[in-house]
């Protein structure tokens, strides 16, 4: 496995964490939201997969700079592609919200009246349930850099990035009431372990694959094999680098562009999914989920997913940002 070649067993990876995104805000008509809880349990942690994915890839681009200075079109290539479709989806979520506010005679669901609703919507995601990933995405990688580079010249560079991964973690336990160091932390913490991944096992993922790919399986198939029994896991933390090493560790599979294509186009199906769930509420309101609700929400769940893309695939001929 070469890391600095296309590994298309990513982009399936990536192509499965946004399903899961678009399977978590699926609704179901159970107010206890059980179904969701059930098979969250088994399906891999999305968001912090695209982390750990943004980590691994984020060191490649920064190998070519030799300083923090000097990555001034790295920051650019971020605000461009991060920070400007946060802000243009953020608008347009608020826009369509506010405008069927106004066609049912509703109160609008942000706060204009207040600086903290401001600012929960401009730096924290407020305009769309799915927007918070981005921006601390964005402010995570702000502070990698900053870490990566005053302390790259340091031999153990690897190990810094590693226990500054697990401070991230320890802290976040105690940050359960704060919403945006919660977020922020989380963020940090897979980025980071993403990022030490390359920094530390570049050569191992290179020369011990096959050994790397079926103990990263091994260990999936224990937390499923565990969480069936017990409602938490012991390797819960990890569980997205396991996914990632299993993906640039496995054979290279042969699959369909249009497979591919989801997994390339996955943060426009991010970005998309909540606006396609919404509308598709007013035609799958009538579904009962009570009898067969389990397949049935699975079905809805990939109806979105497949509608999603297609308005990726269609958007992108607009060249909006995001898709």
């Amino acid at each position: 496995m070469n890391p600095q070649k296309r590994n298309q067993n990513i982009d399936v990876l990536r192509a499965i964490a946004a399903f899961v995104v678009v399977f978590i805000h699926t609704p179901e008509t159970s107010d206890d939201y059980s179904i969701h809880l059930f098979w969250l349990r088994f399906l891999p942690p999305a968001n912090a997969i695209f982390a750990v994915l943004a980590g691994w890839f984020m060191v490649q681009s920064l190998e070519k700079y030799t300083s923090l200075s000097s990555a001034q079109s790295f920051f650019k290539d971020r605000f461009r592609r991060i920070l400007v479709p946060y802000l243009v989806w953020s608008a347009i979520y608020v826009c369509v919200n506010c405008v069927e506010k106004i066609l049912r005679h509703k109160p609008f669901t942000y706060d204009f009246a207040s600086v903290s609703g401001w600012v929960s919507l401009i730096f924290e995601g407020g305009g769309a349930t799915q927007l918070w990933f981005l921006v601390f995405l964005f402010y995570a990688q702000c502070l990698f850099c900053i870490c990566y580079f005053s302390a790259r010249n340091i031999k153990w560079v690897g190990l810094i990035i590693l226990l500054l991964a697990i401070s991230f973690s320890i802290c976040r336990s105690f940050t359960n009431h704060d919403f945006f160091l919660g977020k922020f932390l989380f963020m940090s913490e897979y980025l980071f372990l993403g990022s030490c991944m390359l920094i530390c096992g570049k050569i191992f993922l290179l020369r011990h694959q096959r050994c790397l790919f079926i103990c990263s399986c091994l260990f999936i198939c224990l937390h499923i094999v565990w969480i069936c029994f017990n409602k938490t896991s012991p390797i819960k933390e990890v569980l997205p680098v396991l996914y990632v090493c299993a993906a640039l560790s496995s054979p290279q599979l042969t699959i369909p562009r249009w497979v591919s294509n989801m997994g390339t186009f996955s943060m426009g199906i991010y970005v998309v999914h909540c606006l396609v769930i919404a509308f598709g509420t007013l035609v799958f309101s009538k579904i009962s989920f009570w009898n067969g609700g389990h397949i049935t929400l699975f079905c809805l769940t990939m109806v979105y997913f497949l509608i999603s893309y297609g308005v990726v695939l269609v958007l992108r001929k607009t060249r909006l940002p995001g898709v």
